[in-house]
């Protein structure tokens, strides 16, 4: 889940898909810059920003 800590949201990529992500991929997506999100989380993540 995606924090709002006040700062403006630095993203590269947004990834978003009906299924879960591998620690791998949380991993990678991480020490890159790239948001990923079930499908269900889109709508609050676009409020944020």
């Amino acid at each position: 889940m995606l924090q709002n800590t006040g700062r403006n949201l630095q993203v590269k990529a947004l990834v978003v898909s009906n299924s879960s992500y591998t620690k791998s991929a949380q991993q990678l997506a991480e020490s890159n810059g790239v948001v990923l999100l079930h499908y269900s989380n889109l709508s609050e993540f676009l409020e944020k920003l």
